[in-house]
């Protein structure tokens, strides 16, 4: 425990570890550098997160980017004449549901990218794929 309210007394003596993908490790840490901390802090912030309730960040960033993907594809049908039936609507939603996760993890890292002077579209030099077609 620490002592005297000094933040430092306490050591930390465990260390967790795992493996990741060399992709992963950039993505990751292009993540940490737009937060302006080191990749151990921010994977230990994130880590002691998810103790009892995350900050829900993330999901709300997944629905967010599945309410856009749903309105841009109703607004872009409905300027083109086309009319969107309950099925249509039906099945954009479980789309937009499906893919809402990659989406947002795609713009942590468009906003990692954006802080570490990168072009916007480019992770780590390489164009990102198109999806399936509903953006």
């Amino acid at each position: 425990m620490a002592s005297s309210g000094n933040p430092f007394a306490e050591h930390r003596t465990q260390t967790i570890s795992t493996r990741v993908t060399e992709e992963e490790y950039k993505d990751l840490e292009a993540i940490a550098q737009a937060k302006g901390v080191t990749m151990s802090e921010w994977v230990r912030e994130v880590l002691l997160n998810q103790r009892g309730s995350a900050d829900g960040g993330d999901v709300i960033l997944a629905e967010l980017m599945a309410l856009r993907v749903i309105v841009i594809n109703i607004v872009s049908a409905q300027a083109q004449g086309q009319t969107m039936t309950r099925e249509k609507i039906t099945e954009l939603i479980r789309a937009a549901d499906k893919e809402r996760f990659r989406h947002a993890n795609e713009k942590w890292i468009e906003v990692a990218n954006h802080y570490m002077g990168q072009a916007p579209r480019t992770i780590h030099g390489q164009t990102k794929s198109k999806g399936n077609g509903t953006r």
